[in-house]
């Protein structure tokens, strides 16, 4: 029988928040080149993350490739990447 959505959205927002945990937050860099235990840590978690993603988007009919790919159309129109060498007025860099 499958979870309640609720209950499965509350496990996947707790999964979530036990990666940023793990997770160094003092510099970027830092998540780059994690010690082997704390590698082991993170991909536990995010594996955690995957398996309750994938649950809820069963759950709820989601077809999780076709849905990523329609995101990633929306959000390259709402925040297009500015051309590099172009003018501000351009949407460029400069």
């Amino acid at each position: 029988m499958p979870y309640s959505r609720i209950v499965v959205a509350l496990r996947s927002n707790k999964q979530y928040c036990k990666v940023t945990v793990v997770l160094p937050h003092k510099n970027p860099e830092e998540s780059l080149h994690l010690p082997p235990d704390k590698a082991a840590a993170v991909r536990d978690e995010v594996a955690d993350v995957l398996i309750y993603l994938v649950e809820i988007a069963d759950v709820l009919d989601i077809d999780l490739l076709e849905a990523a790919r329609a995101k990633i159309v929306k959000n390259a129109i709402k925040h297009p990447v500015p051309l590099a060498g172009a003018g501000k007025e351009a949407g460029g860099y400069n």
